[in-house]
């Protein structure tokens, strides 16, 4: 494993710590990609990579060094953990713009929201996410008879609050060929656009009895 540090060509402040088994420039560039491909799906950025951008923007790029080569994956995580908690993540005062304290490692590509992990996000964060979501929409719920139950400012919000499944509520919302309900609900983006309860087993029992040969 390799531990690194991103720093800003422009005053040299540090500004990311990062480990991967990849070489830190081979990180670095993705972190690069992944920046781009979400502002170009315009997906919420966070601010290291709204960082990165701006630095593309004016055809820079960030200093790459790497701070610990080839060490084991226990010693690279409590390297990476002792120096962002020197240098301290900005919402604690510091320069850097991990969202993470560090002291667990997944994959390059671990985040909360596809690996599952908790306690990585500040409250503060999560909050900020959930309330400046660049691609926010209204969502409204219903029961399987079509009664309005209530609303919610983002299908995050109202996930994460009553323990639904995101994807499922997704393609709920995109009325997908076999997703009509979620855990008893029904959801639309406008309280005018009332779903329609499909039993799909039901249909599915029909289809079979009555299309049957003799």
């Amino acid at each position: 494993m390799n531990v690194y540090i991103l720093k800003d060509p422009n005053d040299l402040t540090v500004r990311y710590v990062g480990l991967t088994s990849k070489s830190p420039l081979h990180r670095m560039r993705m972190h690069i990609k992944d920046a781009k491909t979400k502002l170009r799906q315009e997906r919420n950025l966070n601010t290291k990579e709204e960082w990165l951008l701006r630095l593309i923007a004016i055809n820079q790029s960030p200093i790459v060094v790497c701070l610990a080569k080839q060490v084991s994956k226990e010693v690279g995580i409590q390297v990476e953990k002792n120096i962002i908690a020197i240098y301290g993540r900005q919402c604690d005062g510091g320069t850097l713009y991990n969202v993470q304290r560090g002291g667990s490692y997944e994959s390059d590509k671990a985040t909360p929201w596809n690996r599952g992990l908790s306690g990585c996000y500040t409250e503060n964060y999560m909050y900020n996410m959930k309330i400046n979501q660049s691609n926010r929409k209204d969502i409204f719920r219903f029961d399987k008879n079509g009664n309005l139950i209530d609303s919610w400012q983002s299908i995050r919000t109202m996930c994460s609050t009553l323990n639904f499944d995101r994807r499922t509520v997704q393609r709920c919302l995109e009325k997908r060929k076999h997703y009509n309900s979620h855990k008893g609900y029904m959801f639309t983006y406008s309280p005018n656009d009332v779903p329609v309860y499909i039993n799909h087993s039901c249909s599915n029992q029909m289809k079979q009895h009555y299309g049957k040969t003799s």
